[in-house]
């Protein structure tokens, strides 16, 4: 039997219960297609969590609350939602130590926007009022459909992978990338011209998206496909 490989997920965090959590779609996607997923402690270990992503094969960077401005040298906008700094250099230093040892890794959503800070770039902390769009960015329950289309930008990696230039995705969010970190290349936006999906080349793999294809694993094919990639690439 073919040994799954072993990713990294990082997790949420409750600070008042002192308790990791993760939803189980993130789970999900990863063992229907074909990994094993493992949790990091929670904490400022940072040899332990050295010595837990060398022994992982690939690093998976999930949603959650919005990043800490102070996080990327920016001052609070009025309408940034709830953070948790506790989770912010937990999973700066997991990505940056995944990059070192040139581990594939794939952000989701928050991911995206984490993996850009740490590496330089900017957050729009509130979209509605720092961005003029018709599109709903935070859609409506339930999540397990599509709200908007995206555009997938020609020769990139997810238009070699999806054979599509544009999807239906997904959208959770009301943050999203303003300045591109140090090598970061676009892959997809939205029609108002947010940015959707990201990767860098300087890297073996590193994708990012900004809507939840571990959701939509039953609703569009290209969901699957994020996760078979990702996962293939830490099979190597």
């Amino acid at each position: 039997m073919k040994k799954r490989p072993l990713i990294a997920v990082s997790p949420s965090w409750d600070a008042g219960e002192r308790r990791i959590q993760l939803l189980e779609s993130y789970m999900d996607a990863l063992v229907r297609n074909g990994a094993l997923p493992v949790l990091p402690p929670f904490g400022d270990f940072p040899e332990v969590l050295d010595d837990f992503i060398d022994r992982c094969d690939g690093l998976m960077v999930t949603g959650g609350e919005d990043i800490d401005p102070a996080f990327y040298g920016a001052e609070t906008h009025p309408a940034c939602g709830p953070t948790v700094p506790e989770r912010d250099p937990l999973d700066k230093h997991l990505y940056l130590r995944a990059l070192e040892r040139n581990k594939p890794v794939l952000g989701i959503c928050r991911g995206i926007q984490l993996m850009n800070v740490a590496l330089g770039g900017t957050l729009y902390q509130d979209i509605p009022s720092e961005w003029e769009t018709t599109i709903k960015h935070r859609m409506d329950r339930p999540f397990t459909r599509t709200e908007h289309a995206v555009d997938v930008l020609p020769g990139t990696p997810l238009a070699e992978l999806v054979k599509k230039d544009t999807l239906l995705v997904n959208s959770i969010h009301h943050q999203c990338i303003k300045d591109l970190g140090t090598g970061y290349e676009v892959m997809a936006k939205a029609p108002d011209g947010i940015i959707e999906a990201v990767w860098h080349p300087g890297y073996r793999y590193v994708r990012a998206v900004q809507w939840h294809p571990e959701r939509l694993l039953d609703v569009t094919p290209e969901s699957d496909l994020i996760f078979q990639d990702f996962i293939n690439a830490c099979s190597c």
